[in-house]
């Protein structure tokens, strides 16, 4: 704040909704695990695809008690997976219960 202040900007934190703030970060926490899980595979696989798109998919769940701000975050942002992704991983999972149809019970919702 003291830096702001000789500037005149100090309004720009007087603005900042701090529950707002906080439910971001609490929001984008989940993106260091979902990092750890691809940094180490060069190619997409069943057992590396589909626990991120779950983590995602579950964290990104609008809550009731989410702001509304929060809750368009969430709506907006789970659409990406579910467009971009989805369609790749069924498609996967059919190659791979057609390579070997003992993976036909995993279910995909």
């Amino acid at each position: 704040m003291r830096e702001l202040n000789p500037r005149k900007k100090a309004h720009i934190i007087a603005r900042i909704d701090v529950d707002l703030l906080n439910d971001v970060v609490e929001f984008l926490s989940v993106f260091p695990a979902i990092f750890d899980i691809l940094e180490y595979v060069d190619v997409p696989t069943l057992q590396n695809a589909l626990p991120v798109f779950y983590t995602l998919y579950q964290a990104w769940q609008p809550d009731s008690n989410n702001a509304d701000n929060l809750s368009l975050l969430k709506r907006e942002f789970i659409k990406v997976p579910q467009v971009k992704y989805w369609p790749s991983l069924t498609m996967l999972h059919f190659a791979a219960t057609f390579l070997d149809p003992s993976l036909k019970h995993f279910s995909f919702e």
